[in-house]
């Protein structure tokens, strides 16, 4: 009971699927991180949740009633597509079925205390390897701007704000267990880990992820003066952040970088993401992406650059009710899980991060949101609660 990694023989083989599919989340090799490419374990891992809920359905002659949104979201789309005739792409919608399907019979199903603690795992393992990568090959995407990424081949690399807010949950959760919970022998692991990727999420430039981590670590505020090992912690951080970021990385991060016209220009995407949401505010514009969409309809290359303007862009204000059904959730009922109140900071960081890019049919996206469904249904050990 007190290994973080539990024999293989005491996962059930959903579990262990799923944990591969976050595991190799750096073969994605898509810049946004999207599925077209990586589809393969996926598939895998419906097909596994959807014998397993099958059988559990038979054994008990009981089918769980939970997340029932999902049926919804998919519904809906069928009925746009066939009864409202809206425009769509189909890999769009692909995605849209593949990650909401993957979402259901992964969150639907039971999972142990153990089995939560090794997805978790494995998800600081899967933003480790992309910190690593990152480090390894040390190359900058884009010419003039001194921010590097992960390349997965000579000339295509991960998008820096998707590869940053992909590994921004990682940095959290790494942390929490290195230095908010009693130290064990895995402590050490957990501080290195969350070392390198917090230094990989730096090294990216992406301020929303900083700003993000920052939201995540919120009640730490509390823990300063009961755990004086804390104040030793971030001030070194503090340090070693001051003499390890480049001077032009510094000043993007946390100098007068912020009036450098990417803001005005995100608003810019907002405005015109709005405009294209109220051409269609009811039943959506369709299922394309939100810069083929505003170039149909203003003859502008822009795009929403935020995840929830996307969906309301896509589905409408009707197709939205059933995804904010399910994003409150995880507001209402972060009590339930281990983590406590950081359950609620780690989820607001995210959704905070996800606004600032369009993720709603990336890896980036959906893999957050399984596994804080997984958490906030799983019964709370005192023995973790900080």
């Amino acid at each position: 009971m007190n290994s973080y990694f539990p024999p293989l023989k005491k996962m059930s083989l959903q579990t262990i699927v799923l944990a591969l599919t976050i595991l190799f989340a750096y073969t994605v090799n898509e810049q946004y991180f999207a599925l077209g490419r990586y589809f393969i374990l996926p598939v895998c891992t419906i097909i596994t949740g959807t014998v397993t809920l099958i059988f559990k359905t038979l054994k008990t002659h009981c089918f769980p009633k939970k997340n029932f949104e999902v049926f919804g979201i998919l519904f809906f789309i069928l009925l746009a597509i066939t009864i409202f005739q809206k425009e769509y792409n189909f890999d769009m919608v692909a995605s849209y079925c593949m990650i909401w399907i993957m979402f259901y019979v992964c969150t639907i199903l039971p999972y142990t205390f153990w089995e939560i603690k090794f997805l978790l795992n494995v998800y600081i393992i899967s933003a480790l390897i992309l910190a690593i990568l990152l480090f390894y090959q040390l190359r900058m995407p884009y010419l003039g701007y001194f921010r590097f990424s992960v390349f997965f081949s000579d000339k295509d690399y991960y998008d820096v704000n998707f590869l940053s807010s992909y590994m921004l949950l990682p940095a959290l959760i790494s942390f929490y267990f290195a230095w908010l919970i009693p130290w064990n022998k895995w402590s050490l692991f957990y501080g290195l880990a969350n070392f390198v990727i917090l230094a990989a999420i730096l090294a990216t430039g992406s301020r929303g992820a900083l700003v993000g981590f920052c939201i995540g670590l919120f009640p730490l505020i509390k823990h300063l003066l009961r755990k004086k090992i804390l104040i030793f912690v971030l001030a070194g951080l503090c340090i070693l952040i001051y003499f390890y970021i480049p001077h032009e990385l510094a000043e993007r991060l946390f100098l007068d970088s912020y009036n450098d016209g990417s803001n005005s220009r995100r608003l810019d995407d907002w405005t015109y993401g709005i405009m294209a949401f109220l051409q269609h505010p009811l039943f959506g514009n369709g299922f394309s992406s939100s810069v083929d969409i505003i170039i149909r309809l203003f003859y502008q290359k822009i795009t929403a650059h935020n995840s929830f303007l996307l969906l309301l862009i896509n589905f409408g204000i009707i197709g939205i009710i059933p995804f904010l059904s399910l994003l409150f959730k995880p507001l209402l009922c972060y009590k339930k899980s281990f983590l406590g109140i950081y359950t609620l900071t780690f989820y607001l960081a995210f959704l905070f991060n996800v606004s600032l890019i369009e993720a709603a049919t990336s890896f980036v996206f959906i893999v957050p949101m399984i596994l804080f469904f997984i958490i906030i249904r799983n019964p709370k050990p005192v023995m973790y609660v900080c």
